[in-house]
């Protein structure tokens, strides 16, 4: 095996940020997007929750850079290692290469010690690209899954606010008021009554 082969086996692969935490409110959010009710529409989300979702979108987005051709040539070679039919490394070059190019589409966030054992578990021979996609592909939607519900919620239009309870200042001003408007209809009633005393007292004395 030649010495940049093995330099790719020796390696450690890299490690895969934990998901940043997210308050149990957008968690709840979450759950209503991912899992939704046929039988109800998804509820809109508050101000709050909308800003908690774009804050922790901006992080995952900002994780899903695609695979490099060093993490996959790392990745391959650790399977190369294992396998029945190992490849020599002109082979291995090229087969790396178009593996990069047609895995492109995936982050590297997959490309993982646990996808790795889980490839070479079942893999006698160096495995295709259909072989990977098999292991891969499920381990990008567990990526990409959190994206799609976060969009939704950072995206949807939002719930209205709720109005919180008057403070004592407001209920004595709104009071007032009532009273004012029903001095005022007071008085205009009683000018109508006074009115209408006047025209009787004119008629009755012509």
């Amino acid at each position: 095996m030649s010495a940049a082969v093995e330099t790719t086996t020796t390696a450690a692969l890299p490690v895969v940020p934990r998901s940043p935490p997210m308050p149990p409110a957008l968690r709840a959010a979450m759950r209503q997007a991912q899992n939704p009710n046929p039988a109800a529409p998804f509820p809109p989300p508050s101000v709050r929750v909308q800003e908690q979702a774009r804050a922790v979108l901006r992080q995952i987005e900002a994780g899903q850079v695609p695979v490099s051709p060093r993490v996959m040539a790392m990745w391959l070679a650790r399977i190369n290692m294992v396998v029945r039919n190992p490849l020599p490394q002109q082979e291995f070059s090229v087969r790396a290469r178009a593996f990069a190019d047609l895995l492109a589409d995936l982050p590297a966030a997959v490309f993982t010690e646990r996808t790795l054992r889980e490839v070479v578990r079942t893999a006698q021979f160096f495995p295709s690209v259909a072989d990977v996609r098999v292991v891969l592909d499920p381990a990008a939607w567990v990526h990409r899954a959190p994206l799609y519900a976060l969009r939704q919620i950072a995206h949807a239009t939002p719930a209205p606010e709720p109005r919180g309870e008057r403070s004592a200042a407001e209920v004595a001003a709104v009071r007032t008021a009532v009273a004012q408007i029903g001095t005022v209809f007071a008085e205009i009633a009683a000018n109508r009554e006074r009115q209408a005393a006047r025209r009787d007292t004119v008629c009755r004395g012509t």
